[in-house]
């Protein structure tokens, strides 16, 4: 019997074939090449024990999360090819392959990350989104900031590629996540 196993458009299609025994080799180096292919390219959905309403979808791989939650990312923030992505649910369309699963669960914001050194940023974007004396207190420090530091600040993030409307919660994400003269300013 031989196994011939392909990948197509997200569905796993196979088919049989009748063969002699010295072929069970084949079958069994398909079966472990298989279980690698899956290892290499899933997902998990993981609602946050904290906030029922925040998504967290770790990814086996950076490639399998940005054709994933790209698109999406592409429409918040106008980039698709990230460390980790975060974004409020109302950008999710149908024709995207989480809508079933937010929708079901009644989820209003999603952070993707392949590597959990990024969880803490993609938190930081949820935590902005959800608690509004947080979200006061940051807008705050940003009007309140040095106009030569603002500007420096807005001049790095513009050369990351973000747009206006993500500057100030990319900035508190970048700031309380990494080291103190990430921007290269003190603050």
């Amino acid at each position: 019997m031989l196994v011939k196993i392909q990948y197509l458009n997200n569905y796993l299609i196979y088919k049989l074939y009748i063969m002699d025994k010295t072929s069970i080799t084949k079958i069994i180096l398909l079966i472990v090449l298989f279980i690698v292919f899956l290892e290499n390219s899933s997902f998990n959905y993981e609602i946050d024990k904290n906030n029922p309403k925040l998504l967290i979808i770790r990814f086996s791989n950076k490639k399998l999360m940005n054709e994933e939650l790209g698109k999406i990312s592409y429409r918040y923030e106008g980039l698709s090819n990230l460390e980790g992505h975060n974004f409020p649910a109302s950008f999710i369309k149908k024709s995207d392959r989480i809508y079933d699963f937010v929708k079901k669960n009644n989820i209003e914001y999603v952070v993707g990350i392949y590597d959990s050194k990024f969880l803490l940023h993609e938190k930081l974007h949820a935590k902005y989104y959800f608690d509004k004396k947080y979200k006061q207190q940051i807008d705050k420090e940003w009007n309140n900031m040095e106009v030569s530091k603002k500007n420096k600040i807005i001049t790095f993030l513009k050369n990351l590629g973000y747009n206006n409307k993500v500057l100030i919660d990319e900035y508190q994400a970048y700031r309380y996540s990494e080291k103190d003269n990430f921007f290269g300013v003190d603050l």
